[in-house]
């Protein structure tokens, strides 16, 4: 098992139901190793949070030696510009608008209403030419025909 392992499996048990892992990225080079950590939550996540489990896998990481040299540790939440890699963040987007590229290099841009086991539905604005007012059509995304997904920040 590499080391990337043994930290998600670390990770996985201490964890509560309400975050998980959105990514990790360990960069092995002398002389300042680093390990990047990205974790979330359903409700988000707290930075008290992100500081627990840094302190908590730094003393994991130490206790069984998993990393011999000295390191840096960074726990974080992803970010509101991060694109989203998991199903269970699209559930906590859910409302929220996303600016999807498709990777067939389609842009489509809508608010998310549904989440199915394998694909997004989002609602988009449709216009007319004539005077009727702008109406609201769904379409049904394929998750893997996802390229990038990102929420789009809105300061309304």
């Amino acid at each position: 098992m590499n080391i990337e392992e043994k930290i998600k499996t670390l990770l996985a048990n201490f964890l509560e139901e309400e975050f998980f892992l959105v990514g990790l990225e360990y960069r092995d080079k002398r002389p300042k190793t680093k390990l990047l950590v990205w974790v979330d939550g359903d409700q988000g996540i707290s930075i008290d949070t992100c500081a627990e489990i840094s302190r908590y896998l730094s003393d994991e990481i130490e206790n069984q030696n998993l990393i011999t040299s000295s390191f840096v540790l960074e726990v974080s939440s992803p970010g509101v510009d991060a694109p989203l890699k998991l199903l269970r963040q699209y559930t906590k987007n859910i409302g929220r608008k996303l600016k999807i590229i498709t990777k067939d290099g389609k842009e489509e841009i809508g608010i998310l209403t549904a989440i199915e086991p394998e694909a997004i539905i989002i609602e988009k604005k449709t216009r007319n030419k004539n005077p009727k007012p702008e109406e609201k059509q769904s379409y049904t995304i394929a998750l893997t025909d996802i390229q990038e997904a990102k929420v789009m920040v809105s300061f309304n």
